[in-house]
């Protein structure tokens, strides 16, 4: 598997970034349903400091020393070696997590950062991290297309090494025909957010294995945790091979994310407001496009824009019906609504609201 292979979930350096399945409770939003979709409510921004007090609560809550930071892939670099031989000389480990070693260049490996939150060293790294991470969420960051720098803090009680197998387990995912592998974005936090709306609760539980709750600071600056669903925030260190088992469904809808990362960034990224209704609506839109007969990557991502700016049924709607009915089999979707300009498409969004107000 090269740097261009196909990987899933929001993938390469400057895709961006999906996040739902979210349901507020008490500052931290917390991941739920696998079957539905709602984006969360923005809540006042919290300092550095506070989210940092938050972390240090949960390795107190779970019983736990230290957390564990999962970086982005190398390429985006995140830290300078050098900017971590202070924490090494604390004696916290710092290691890079090898995917597929073999076949998989190092610039797309994540690290993964011990830090004892009760050291002003391990401190002072964690506040920078947070700092990374609403940068690349922040609207002049999803512009630059940068990447997310930072993934998740993971707390565990198993052992640095076991902790790290689990990891470079998940990552790598087995295509049910036997015959491909792929690579899960797991240290994109929007990505993550994407992968564990789709899975079921025994693939959670797996995804999870010795991890007790798995955090990202998500796009409005609060954090968002993923627990194993019959763990209840226990970090028991139970075993798991960490191999999810997705059916084709599954790997049809991890294809998407991408898309809605894309749309969702672009919004975003231009000072566009995202109508929560239309985001948690994407993934049934983009099953949609799949009967239309739509497969091209790039056309797929143009229909998630329009989906997001105009109302996620907007293929509902008896013009786009009749465009995508009619449309010839070999035809892309861009080439198909091609005619329809901004008085037309005013027209359809006036006829989606008047439709949600009967």
């Amino acid at each position: 598997m090269s740097a261009n292979d196909e990987r899933y979930g929001g993938v390469e350096c400057g895709v961006r970034r999906f996040m739902s399945n979210v349901q507020e409770l008490g500052g931290t939003l917390v991941l739920d349903s696998p079957h539905e979709s709602v984006e969360a409510t923005p809540q006042p921004a919290q300092s550095a400091g506070a989210l940092v007090d938050a972390l240090r609560m949960q390795c107190k809550a779970l019983d736990l020393e230290h957390c564990v930071l999962l970086t982005g892939p190398a390429v985006l670099e995140a830290f300078a070696s050098s900017e971590l031989d202070p924490l090494r000389r604390i004696g916290a480990t710092v290691a890079e997590l090898p995917l597929q070693p073999d076949r998989v260049s190092r610039d797309y490996w994540p690290s993964l950062i011990e830090l004892d939150l009760g050291h002003p060293v391990a401190h002072a790294v964690c506040e920078s991290a947070i700092a990374m991470a609403l940068e690349d969420w922040s609207p002049e960051g999803l512009k630059a297309a940068q990447g997310h720098r930072i993934g998740a803090f993971l707390f565990s009680s198993v052992p640095f090494e076991r902790l790290a197998r689990h990891l470079a387990t998940a990552f790598v995912q087995q295509r049910p025909d036997g015959a491909a592998q792929r690579l899960l974005t797991l240290a994109d936090p929007a990505a993550f957010e994407g992968i564990w709306r789709i899975c079921n609760p025994a693939q959670r539980d797996r995804l999870l294995g010795p991890i007790a709750v798995w955090r990202t600071l998500g796009r409005h600056g609060v954090w968002c945790e993923a627990r194993r669903p019959e763990q209840n925030g226990r970090a028991d260190g139970t075993a798991s091979d960490g191999q999810l088992a997705f059916d084709g469904d599954q790997w049809r809808a991890l294809a998407d994310v991408r898309a809605i990362n894309r749309a969702w960034a672009q919004m975003r990224g231009a000072g566009k407001r995202v109508d929560q209704r239309a985001f948690a609506g994407l993934p049934a839109s983009l099953r949609r496009a799949q009967g239309y007969g739509l497969n091209d990557a790039q056309d797929i991502e143009r229909y998630a824009l329009d989906a997001l700016e105009t109302g996620a049924e907007f293929d509902q709607h008896p013009r786009i019906q009749r465009l995508l009915r009619e449309r010839p089999a070999q035809q892309y979707y861009s080439r198909t609504i091609a005619d329809l300009g901004p008085s037309d498409w005013a027209e359809i969004r006036a006829d989606l609201a008047a439709c949600q107000r009967v």
